[in-house]
């Protein structure tokens, strides 16, 4: 029996939106920064291939390898912040959430900042609901690296949590490798042929359970 649901979160309870590409860019002009923003968009995405977790020093000095004009930590930090704010209210989710946590404990596990997606979470209305948010800094390597699936199975064993996301390679072949069940949510319809436990919407989790 299940007892910890740990969920991806972009793509999986929320979508990733068109906005966080413009916040970078309405980041750089008001500061009149010549640079890119989708250069630098590209970067924060290749965090995760490049790197074992994920460092804002890191990402800093790679964005200002690559841009025409040096960006300081504070403007990274302005374009971080207003990521915070990026997500929207499902009242439908609160609800799917609120049921679950009165179950299962919930953690969110993303290879990205924790503190830019626990905000995302809170903005959601979705946080009251989340027992952990384990982001791609407070661990020893991205997904699908088996050591962040440890860490987020907390006090539990593999069989007694379950993985919930949106990625066969990061969140369903990881979860695999320390022998943990899970549910692929294929909202964007990337994996039509998969085999195992698979929704198109994270609604139907409720009836999967």
């Amino acid at each position: 029996m299940f007892k910890r649901i740990i969920f991806d979160l972009d793509f999986t309870l929320l979508m990733w939106k068109d906005e966080y590409v413009l916040n970078i860019k309405n980041v750089l002009e008001k500061h009149h920064i010549d640079a890119d923003y989708k250069v630098i968009d590209e970067i924060i995405d290749e965090q995760e291939v490049k790197y074992d977790n994920l460092s804002k020093l890191q990402l800093l000095l790679d964005i200002n390898d690559r841009v025409n004009t040096p960006i300081h930590m504070d403007i990274l930090d302005e374009i971080l912040e207003g990521q915070k704010q990026l997500s929207d209210i499902d009242i439908e989710l609160v609800s799917l959430l609120q049921y679950l946590s009165s179950k299962y404990e919930l953690v969110v596990f993303t290879n990205y900042f924790t503190d830019v997606q626990k905000a995302r979470l809170e903005h959601a209305q979705l946080l009251p609901y989340i027992k952990e948010v384990i982001g791609g800094d407070m661990i020893e390597k991205f997904k699908p690296h088996e050591s962040g699936f440890i860490k987020a199975m907390g006090p539990y064993t593999a069989a007694e949590c379950l993985m919930v996301g949106d990625s066969v390679r990061c969140d369903i072949n990881g979860a695999k490798e320390v022998g943990m069940k899970s549910i692929l949510v294929d909202c964007r319809h990337k994996y039509p042929d998969y085999e195992g436990w698979r929704i198109e919407s994270i609604y139907d989790l409720k009836e999967m359970l």
